[in-house]
């Protein structure tokens, strides 16, 4: 097996991941699978020979940083009673293995998204008010001293406003959607004049933590029923009506109902100008959406840039600028 990509960066493979469980934690790989989900890191579901279901999450050399961060975040949040999966093992330095890793407890069930259309309204009502639970958590630890996507509360790199974080995703976006010129580039021109209008609401977001991931994925359910919370890489600092927004975003491209959106917003009682920054919020989401396609990121081929992809994504886009005006 190949373990350059195209850049010729080491990247790590299950033999990477049968070495580290030997040596970490002595134990030997019945089965071992890569999951499919994932831009930037390389986890595998593996069954031990002791009847252990455990996840091995690797990065390259490039996600150090990003390991690290998430064993920083695990150590404040669980015990704060955040339910992420029991960590086990990790290393960001070169001792035991070439590559930064994680050994968790696997979770029992699957990615929300992939139980979504089999659970009852109820469960959906119980499900989002665990989740929101679970931020209001979050959301009490102290504030930071700036905005964005935290490795810990002394990350000199995050935003000096909320609106440089906006800008930062948009600017993201734009680079991608040029590269792989499969999106015509007026849809995030559209989005950031409609930015630059709402300056004065962004002007007035205090840094609050938030998790951005929770939305169809790193929810895992089991019988309708949460049992935990995966990949916490960072804490986000800022509006927490963005995660609710790229929740949104993420079911309405797989082609979803969002009355889970619908009982969130029960709980979050929102005044009538949030629900309009929250079409916009989500609006972002989209063209970053759309700026994903063509793009590979960890995997062997790029995310799926159909034209029935590419149209679904327009037609969301429309209907939630309508929605806005």
């Amino acid at each position: 097996m190949n373990i350059y990509n195209n850049s010729m960066v080491k990247i790590p493979n299950e033999n990477d991941a049968i070495m580290i469980l030997k040596k970490a934690l002595n134990e030997k790989v019945k089965t071992i699978k890569r999951f499919s989900t994932g831009s930037e890191h390389y986890v595998y579901d593996v069954k031990t020979k002791s009847k252990k279901n455990l996840v091995v999450r690797m990065g390259r050399e490039d996600a150090r940083k990003t390991i690290s961060s998430a064993v920083y975040w695990y150590n404040i949040l669980k015990p704060k009673g955040v339910p992420l999966s029991q960590l086990l093992f990790s290393e960001v330095e070169k001792n035991l293995s070439h590559f930064p890793v994680m050994i968790m407890e696997r979770l029992r069930g699957k990615d929300l998204g992939d139980v979504y259309s089999e659970l009852s309204q109820e469960q959906k009502r119980q499900l989002i008010q665990e989740i929101f639970n679970i931020q209001e958590k979050v959301s009490s630890l102290p504030m930071a001293q700036g905005y964005g996507y935290a490795t810990s509360f002394e990350d000199k790199f995050l935003m000096p406003t909320w609106i440089a974080l906006l800008q930062n995703q948009l600017d993201r976006s734009r680079r991608r959607t040029i590269k792989a010129g499969l999106i015509n580039i007026n849809y995030v021109d559209k989005i950031d004049k409609l930015i630059n209008e709402k300056s004065h609401y962004f002007s007035t977001i205090k840094p609050v933590g938030f998790l951005d991931d929770t939305t169809t994925k790193n929810v895992i359910v089991d019988n309708g029923k949460l049992t935990g919370i995966v990949d916490v890489d960072f804490v986000c600092f800022g509006d927490p009506l963005f995660v609710v927004a790229l929740t949104q975003m993420a079911l309405l491209s797989k082609g979803y109902n969002t009355d889970y959106i619908s009982y969130w917003l029960e709980l979050l009682k929102l005044p009538d100008d949030q629900n309009k920054i929250l079409t916009l919020y989500t609006l972002i989401h989209c063209v970053g959406f759309m700026s994903e396609l063509g793009h590979s990121f960890n995997k062997e081929k790029p995310n799926e840039a159909g034209k029935q992809e590419i149209q679904k994504l327009e037609h969301i886009f429309v209907k939630l600028l309508e929605s806005y005006r």
